[in-house]
Parts: C-alpha cells; sequence; structure tokens
C-alpha cells in the first residue's frame, strides 16, 4: 500500500498528525499493523502520544519513523520537528518541593554545605566508576532499521545506534557515527539471504559484533 507524500502540519501533536493522516486515507490501525509489521498497542500508543510505554528512545523512533514511511510521510522530517516529544522518555520532569526542615531538626547552612558537599562527592565517584566502566567494556549495537528479515527492496540503509565514541564496520567497511551514536549506510541487496557483520569498536580495542540476515525477494 502507498500513498502521497505530504508536508508536514504544525500545530498539532506527533500522533494527532499520524492518526488525522491515517484517517485521511481511510486506513484502519489493523490495517497499519499488517503494513508496518509493529504490535497494534504501540500504533495507538504513539497516535495517543503516549511515550511512556516504549523501553527507550531508539525503539520509539524507529516505530515511528517506519509508521511515517508506510502512512507516506517524510519520517525524517517528522522525528526533527517533533525531537522535543521524544525527550520525555529519557528525560522525565521531577518537580522536588523544598522543605525547611527534616524529620524533627532544623535545616542550618553548616548542614545544607555537608549535604551538598557529599552529594557532590557521591557524583564524582560515581561518575568517574560509569566512565571507567564504559570504558572497560564493549560497545552496544542497537539496530533501528530494518527490523525485518524479510526485504523486498534492493536499496535499503542499515541505521543503527551505539556509544558515540565508538567506531562502526559494517562487512569489514568502516561507517561515520554521529555526535549522537547514531550510524546510517546504504547497502545494495542481493536475491536470497543477505548477512552483514556490524563490529563496534570501543576507544580501548574492546569489541561486540552483531550478525545482520535478510532475505531479498524480489517481487
Amino acid at each position: 500500500m502507498s500513498f502521497k507524500r505530504r508536508k508536514i502540519r504544525t500545530g498539532q501533536t506527533l500522533g494527532g498528525l499520524i492518526r488525522n493522516h491515517r484517517r485521511k486515507n481511510k486506513v484502519t490501525l489493523e490495517q497499519a499493523e499488517e503494513g508496518t509489521k509493529i504490535r497494534l498497542k504501540y500504533l495507538k500508543a504513539i497516535e495517543e502520544d503516549d511515550w511512556g510505554i516504549f523501553s527507550s528512545r531508539v525503539y520509539a523512533l524507529g516505530f515511528v519513523r517506519r509508521y511515517c514511511d508506510f502512512l507516506g510521510l517524510p519520517g525524517r522530517d517528522i522525528i526533527e520537528e517533533y525531537s522535543n516529544e521524544f525527550t520525555r522518555i529519557s528525560n522525565p520532569i521531577v518537580k522536588i518541593k523544598p522543605r525547611n526542615k527534616l524529620e524533627g531538626f532544623t535545616l542550618t547552612p553548616r548542614v545544607i554545605f555537608s549535604v551538598v558537599a557529599a552529594i557532590a562527592l557521591i557524583f564524582v565517584v560515581s561518575f568517574i566508576g560509569f566512565s571507567v566502566n564504559n570504558l572497560s567494556k564493549p560497545p552496544y549495537i542497537d539496530i533501528i532499521s530494518p527490523l525485518e528479515e524479510r526485504i523486498f527492496q534492493k536499496d535499503i540503509a542499515i541505521e543503527g545506534k551505539t556509544l558515540d565514541t565508538a567506531t562502526i564496520e559494517i562487512n569489514g567497511r568502516t561507517i561515520s557515527v554521529d555526535e549522537k551514536g547514531y550510524f546510517n549506510q546504504k547497502v545494495e541487496l542481493q536475491e536470497g539471504l543477505n548477512i552483514f557483520e556490524i563490529k563496534a569498536r570501543s576507544r580501548l580495542g574492546k569489541e561486540s559484533n552483531k550478525m545482520l540476515k535478510l532475505y531479498f525477494e524480489n517481487k
């Protein structure tokens, strides 16, 4: 199923834009589920702007991109225009109510200074430990697209995410990684089974590998 691509309309939420475009093209959620291979509950969550259902920003971006492509919407442009909505997935806002007393004793400048110093020390130690741990383990590899094993078009793009300090190789070819760790490489599939070895390497030489198997069927 294909649709005519249209420019992004502003003044509405991302979910509302997608929902209105789907209804205007008279596509049911069940048809969208079949066409995108995305479970119905995730399609509903996207249309209702319910980003809390997604485990990470990467998966939300991948699903939105695939849904937009199915509906004939410019997925990459839409994701850029509504990028602020995705920040809520990993950056929840927590409001802290200030208090003058803690469990029966009064806060004094000396107590406040001691607490702040202790928190700062914990933060520094945690940051150092986190940095050392990240450097000492292999970088992760998340594949954003394609998510299906069966492909019906010859030219596709392999998209994914890793550490912003890592280097990526696909079948021995070095691929550029942007400042946020995203990578994108166009490939040409041969009819039948295509195997891609994706390798990520940290600055300390730690490596991780992921095999991507795609079956190209030329209809």
